[in-house]
């Protein structure tokens, strides 16, 4: 996803300000960066992207966050729009498709 948007991003107006390995890292990094968009994976080292989220939208209630995992099944969908995604990106994706809902 880093390469993603490092590569493609610019035509959209979007740059990389930083970056996680684990969930803990990814609150923290959010908390010091206030990027204006958090692409989110389910599948985080520690604290899964779920929680990383309902984490995230504790801290600033305006955060958008894009989540993306291989689990396309709708109850983790909803899980994760309940949890304050705006949006949702199945794995495998086109580059256009993560890039346009950010």
């Amino acid at each position: 996803m880093k390469d993603i948007l490092e590569k493609q991003g610019q035509s959209y107006g979007l740059s990389v300000v930083g970056e996680a390995t684990s969930g803990e890292e990814g609150i923290a990094r959010y908390d010091e960066l206030k990027p204006d968009v958090v692409i989110l994976d389910i599948g985080l080292p520690g604290i899964d992207g779920i929680k990383v989220a309902k984490k995230i939208k504790e801290i600033d209630e305006n955060s958008k966050i894009v989540m993306c995992s291989a689990k396309g099944q709708l109850f983790t969908i909803l899980e994760s729009l309940q949890a304050g995604a705006s949006h949702f990106v199945v794995k495998p994706f086109r580059a256009e498709n993560l890039l346009e809902v950010t």
